[in-house]
């Protein structure tokens, strides 16, 4: 027994058991993650990394870690101008994790690598992916009144996160699994790139399934060339999987057909519809008209929502305003919210992430699915989005050559 839990200290540290809990219930059930986050303030008691001044220097300076602590400072001083303060200290504590995770993951020990990383979000989804899929059995089974759309399809199967969340996530972890196949081909990989591409289309997230196949065509023209026959499985499967889309009538088919018809008929005043494409061009549009009003510092951090529906009142979009929905776009949020100067620290952390990486094709294409669901979500707004946007994008760029904060090979 001493044995064992020497060899397993050896390789594993109070940090990473506390990080691995965080993003497996990241994943799987969120509301467990502050334990994570408790077991890796713990581990700063017990074994806490020197750093040395250049190390700090490093770690701010070669990737997005300050961006995400200067984000969170700005919402700091957004206090200032703003008015509604009860409202501004819960998204101060909602994005936490900002500025708590460089610092966690600077002054921890840890000894796990990519390899362990990226087998965890793997394992996590498919963990979370499988208990959705029994669940939807279970309920399909013992309440008959019940279609198997209802259950197995939309926000009724993800029912521990948000669709959209889930969906990314889904992708990344397909990306991770395509990494995984082009080192060692197996059947076990290419089983799971099948079970997750299926898990995008059962959540049926318009941002998600465009990710899907964003990755797959950008996976087969980078494979399209490659000698070993066993790819062609991949490519087959992939004209497979769009082809059955496109040409069979189902729901993933006509929310796309509703999106372009909604899009193509939208009026911006007046405007009661809460539908998911009209609203969203309705919450884009009065986002862009608030932030024209308050273009340099935004509204401040606690009372965007508020001008928000205020405006919406104002040009009588009253079905928007009664739900007081957020931006629906990241980029548009925190302008709305912390105006051009949030905007340029939210664009600098995606483009810090670019200019510091390797960029592998596994990197590039993470930050891809990234800005495809900032674009038409306030990812940032939930700790669904905020948790595992820092915690990957802190893990994907190494602060030197042999550092092991890397997701990617």
């Amino acid at each position: 027994m001493t044995f064992s839990i020497e060899n397993l200290k050896a390789k594993f540290t109070l940090a990473d058991a506390g990080l691995s809990w965080i993003i497996f219930f990241s994943i799987v059930y969120q509301k467990l993650v502050p334990i994570g986050f408790g077991l890796m303030l713990l581990s700063l008691v017990f074994q806490r990394q020197k750093i040395t001044k250049t190390d700090l220097i490093s770690f701010f300076i070669t990737g997005p870690a300050m961006w995400f602590v200067l984000y969170y400072f700005l919402l700091v001083f957004g206090l200032l101008w703003t008015e509604n303060q009860l409202f501004a200290f819960s998204k101060l504590e909602n994005k936490m994790s900002f500025v708590l995770m460089p610092l966690l993951l600077l002054f921890t020990v840890r000894k796990w690598g990519d390899l362990e990383w990226k087998k965890l979000l793997i394992y996590s989804l498919t963990f979370a992916l499988s208990m959705y899929e029994i669940l939807a059995i279970w309920r399909f089974f013992t309440e008959s009144e019940n279609s198997w759309q209802f259950e197995f399809l939309s926000s009724r199967f993800s029912i521990f996160m948000h669709r959209s969340y889930f969906a990314c996530y889904l992708v990344i972890g397909i990306i991770l699994l395509f990494e995984n196949v082009r080192r060692e081909f197996s059947i076990s990989a290419i089983a799971l790139l099948c079970f997750f591409s299926v898990g995008v289309l059962q959540t049926e997230s318009k941002a998600g399934i465009l990710c899907l196949f964003l990755v797959f065509v950008v996976q087969f023209f980078s494979l399209l060339n490659a000698k070993q026959k066993k790819f062609k499985w991949i490519m087959t499967f992939s004209i497979f999987l769009f082809s059955s889309i496109l040409i069979t009538n189902n729901p993933i088919k006509s929310r796309f057909e509703t999106m372009f018809s909604a899009i193509g008929n939208i009026q911006t005043r007046n405007n009661n519809s809460v539908e998911s494409n009209t609203a969203r061009v309705l919450m884009w549009n009065t986002s862009i008209d608030v932030w024209k009003e308050n273009f340099v510092f935004g509204t401040g951090t606690g009372d965007y929502d508020d001008e928000l529906t205020a405006k919406n009142h104002e040009y009588k979009n009253l079905g928007v305003a009664q739900v007081r929905l957020n931006s629906h776009n990241q980029f548009l949020n925190t302008a709305v919210q912390l105006g051009l100067v949030g905007f340029f620290i939210l664009m600098a952390i995606f483009l810090s992430s670019y200019f510091f990486s390797e960029r592998k094709l596994c990197q590039l294409l993470i930050l891809g699915v990234f800005l495809i669901n900032f674009l038409v979500e306030s990812f940032l707004e939930t700790q669904a989005g905020i948790i595992l946007f820092c915690t990957l994008l802190l893990l994907f760029y190494p602060r030197t050559k042999d550092d092991k904060l890397s997701i990617t090979n």
